[in-house]
């Protein structure tokens, strides 16, 4: 049943990330970002969609984590992920504390993925090919399309990260 959660929040992402792919015909900024790129009535879908997957990755979550102190960052993970769906929905602005929450998430995933499998952690070494994606082995700076997109790489990775270290625990 948790291998089935996880799998069906990895087709979520897919789904919505790719969806937001097409419309848009670019590379999000990131995917807290596409919160901000919906008018204020359809937040209320990219709200829905981060906590719907984060409750399809929760039990799995809970049930890797190897002892209870460290269940902790697993239940810190899923606080600051519930909290970053739901700040778009408060009336005014929390664009800040939205980034916020979405940068600690993203942080405290990576301490799961070392606490459950940290050899998930390999993954980030995408960061040092990508710079010669674009088939130049030698550039002054990095191409416009990863410098435009790469809090979204590193969402993606933090993302795949967990899921497969939750996968393979």
């Amino acid at each position: 049943m948790v291998t089935t959660l996880l799998i069906i929040s990895l087709v979520l992402v897919a789904l919505y990330v790719g969806a937001t792919i097409l419309a848009t015909r670019e590379l999000p900024e990131s995917i807290s970002a596409m919160v901000f790129d919906l008018k204020k009535p359809w937040q209320c879908v990219w709200s829905a969609w981060l906590a719907s997957v984060t409750v399809m990755i929760s039990p799995a979550l809970t049930a890797a984590m190897p002892d209870v102190w460290y269940g902790i960052a697993g239940h810190i993970l899923i606080v600051l992920l519930a909290m970053t769906a739901a700040m778009p929905l408060l009336p005014g602005y929390h664009n800040k504390a939205h980034y916020i929450c979405g940068i600690a998430a993203g942080i405290m995933s990576q301490v799961c993925v070392a606490l459950i499998c940290p050899w998930w952690l390999l993954v980030w070494c995408v960061f040092f090919i990508l710079p010669f994606c674009d088939r130049k082995w030698y550039m002054p700076g990095l191409p416009m399309w990863l410098i435009r997109s790469k809090v979204f790489i590193a969402e993606c990775v933090c993302f795949v990260t967990e899921i497969g270290s939750l996968l393979t625990y």
